[in-house]
């Protein structure tokens, strides 16, 4: 008999979201290590009103609560550490700046032309899926950028 090795997802590394309860805004962030650790560090920052946590400082300064990491921590994308996770939690940035949902250092954020296009192509998409026939060239990405 086989036994399934079950892996906790928040004990693996990526890119994920975290969500003020109270006012839906969200930080994007990187766990190099993994989910958990860094969903703690952010605990730890709003248990002690640490500045070193844009999100709790967010909650801190808007007298806002802290959720557990099953409602408050969104997981976009497990990866391992390097030059591609950077380039995912930059993407994902954007995509709450541009709705102008994020919580965040202005100084971050930058404009980027190839997100542009990425974002317009996906929401052509989105918004005429019958457009997507044999004539026109397949997206093979896939976005979570809001869910």
């Amino acid at each position: 008999m086989h036994q399934q090795q079950t892996t906790d997802k928040y004990t693996l590394a990526g890119i994920y979201r975290l969500t003020c309860p109270a006012c839906n805004k969200a930080y994007m962030g990187q766990a190099e290590g993994n989910f958990t650790v860094s969903f703690n560090e952010h605990k730890h920052a709003f248990r002690t009103k640490s500045h070193t946590s844009k999100f709790a400082q967010h909650l801190v300064e808007h007298n806002h609560s802290f959720g557990t990491i099953h409602n408050t921590m969104q997981i976009l994308r497990h990866h391992r550490k390097g030059p591609h996770l950077n380039t995912l939690e930059r993407f994902h940035i954007y995509v709450e700046y541009i709705i102008n949902n994020h919580i965040s250092d202005n100084q971050t954020i930058f404009p980027n032309k190839i997100f542009d296009v990425l974002l317009k192509a996906h929401s052509q998409e989105n918004l005429h899926p019958e457009r997507s026939d044999s004539r026109s060239p397949k997206h093979t990405a896939t976005f979570s950028v809001i869910s």
